[in-house]
């Protein structure tokens, strides 16, 4: 493989390509149940699942699915918490030869609606916490089947014509099965989202997760199975959660799930299950900083945490390494990527505020804004693009779209980044965030980073509204720190600091919190929106 800046600056060990074995995604639960049956897979609530109980039940869950006529090419839905239900079920649905569709259950019915009849799921396995939700939109949708997941100790209805899913699996064969497929055949449809408008589904190959699976653990070749293990509060339905739980059944490693992000409940995790790995997005950690009783808890045992989704700025990452011992990695992926593809040194030289080093086998390139066809030297703003065997197969339903976006093996994200020197990438901002005022074009991102310096601020968002002379102007969104009270005059002269003039914003509006999604990202379009509506 072509030698690329980026290469000498990997940690020792960690190759420079991948020889991805030409199976199935499944296959690497059931290469790890022959290994270690009696391992622990999963945890929840200090309770284990073993690799043979975990494979068992997916095994029975596919002949389920399989009886029920549904096989190759039919898609399930998937609407739970963090659960090993989840995994059994998703990964019974990969046995089958049918395809997983992991939705957000906290979706709204119009949401739901559009995803369920953009991916044509026949099935939709559905945590009983959410099952009325999908029986109120059932004649809207072409779901066949509706399978619910009791939650232990909570009695619900049971909807009309929906079965429990043990009664769905029943007392069929649990070892696994033969099935014919390809390595190139579509795993999962995973759904954007939709911060940009309706959401899309990228389609992902079985190679795609296997890759994943290797690469993470090719990262770390320090990692021992049943030894290390991971805290796991991102959720199953979104990619980087899915992803380090296929390398976790690859690899032997132990995951304690936490079903939804509550900053007490991780402290209890962490405190008592001795995890050594964190995986999670900034304004996780940052919550779970300030909880305050965090300094009750034991929170050593965390050697690294994997920090995705947005910027960690510098002064809180510093704050939560002092506290945990850790040390902060952060990384960069998105649902087309198929896989974290960027990641910054565990070992060696990290840059703070960069997403790092292009992994094994990919390529990653900065090309110029205004065609995309002209590549950007060092240093120089531009859009980023990736290629490399974890990107999706395209968009489900979306030709037009698939064209836009993958063009010869090129995934153009749509983010505006540049790389350095040393083969280090830096996002600089989504391009559909950039504020066009007088002429200038600003960063959001930039003016959020500045934002989080002051001391006084506990969460910050800019955007760009209309104005009738500069074209835009920008507004600041702000969440005071709790007992402080900020004024507007203090934030603009704060930043006056430390940014250039027109980048200052022009507005500032207190709030008590700001619109966040599941994985904790903020939410800008939600807040433009609102500016829309004024």
């Amino acid at each position: 493989m072509e030698t690329k800046p980026w290469h000498k600056h990997y940690d020792p060990e960690v190759p420079h390509h991948l020889d991805i074995p030409p199976i199935a995604c499944h296959q690497l639960l059931e290469k790890t149940t022959d290994r270690m049956p009696d391992g622990v897979a999963v945890t929840i609530f200090g309770a284990p699942t073993t690799y043979r109980e975990l494979n068992a039940r997916a095994n029975q869950f596919a002949r389920a699915l399989m009886q029920r006529g549904i096989g190759k090419g039919d898609r399930v839905a998937l609407l739970m918490a963090n659960s090993p239900n989840y995994v059994s079920c998703q990964f019974g649905i990969l046995k089958s030869g049918a395809i997983a569709v992991p939705v957000n259950p906290l979706y709204t019915g119009r949401e739901l609606s559009h995803i369920l009849a953009d991916s044509g799921a026949r099935m939709v396995v559905v945590l009983s916490l959410f099952a009325d939700n999908v029986a109120q939109i059932r004649e809207k949708v072409p779901m066949e089947d509706m399978v619910v997941v009791p939650i232990p100790g909570m009695e619900m209805p049971l909807p009309e014509n929906s079965v429990l899913l043990d009664d769905f699996i029943g007392s069929r064969e649990d070892t696994n099965l033969d099935m014919d497929i390809a390595p190139d055949d579509a795993a999962l449809i995973l759904y954007s989202g939709g911060t940009t408008g309706r959401s899309k589904g990228a389609v992902l190959h079985h190679r795609s997760q296997v890759y994943s699976a290797l690469l993470m653990d090719s990262l770390d070749p320090s990692m021992q199975a049943q030894k290390d293990s991971f805290v796991l509060v991102n959720p199953l339905f979104h990619i980087m959660g899915n992803i380090i739980m296929t390398f976790c059944l690859h690899s032997g490693i132990p995951v304690h799930l936490v079903p939804q992000y509550d900053p007490g409940l991780v402290l209890q995790t962490i405190d008592q299950a001795r995890p050594t790995w964190f995986p999670g997005v900034p304004t996780m950690f940052i919550g779970v900083m300030n909880h305050p009783d965090v300094k009750k808890y034991d929170l050593s045992s965390i050697r690294y945490c994997i920090s995705a989704a947005a910027p960690f700025p510098l002064e809180p990452m510093q704050q939560f390494e002092k506290i945990t011992g850790c040390r902060v990695v952060e990384v960069y992926g998105l649902t087309e990527s198929g896989a974290a593809i960027m990641f910054n040194p565990f070992l060696g030289k990290r840059k703070i505020g960069s997403i790092g080093l292009p992994t094994a086998d990919m390529d990653a390139k900065i090309m110029d804004l205004e065609t995309g066809t002209r590549e950007m030297p060092p240093n120089q703003e531009g859009e980023l693009i990736l290629k490399g065997p974890p990107i999706m197969k395209h968009y489900l339903n979306l030709p037009e779209k698939t064209t836009q976006n993958l063009r010869d093996g090129w995934l153009y994200t749509g983010d505006i980044a540049k790389m350095d020197e040393d083969g280090f990438f830096w996002i600089v901002d989504r391009s559909k965030d950039m504020i066009i005022a007088g002429g200038f074009n600003i960063y959001p991102r930039e003016i959020d980073e500045v934002l989080y310096e002051h001391p006084g601020i506990e969460a910050g968002c800019a955007i760009g509204i209309p104005d009738p002379y500069r074209g835009e102007t920008v507004k600041a969104f702000i969440v005071p720190a709790p007992g402080v009270a900020l004024t507007k005059e203090e934030v603009i002269a704060f930043c006056r600091e430390r940014l250039a003039a027109y980048k200052v914003p022009k507005i500032i509006e207190f709030r008590d919190s700001l619109p966040m999604s599941i994985i904790g990202k903020v939410l800008r379009k939600v807040l433009r929106d609102e500016e829309n509506q004024k």
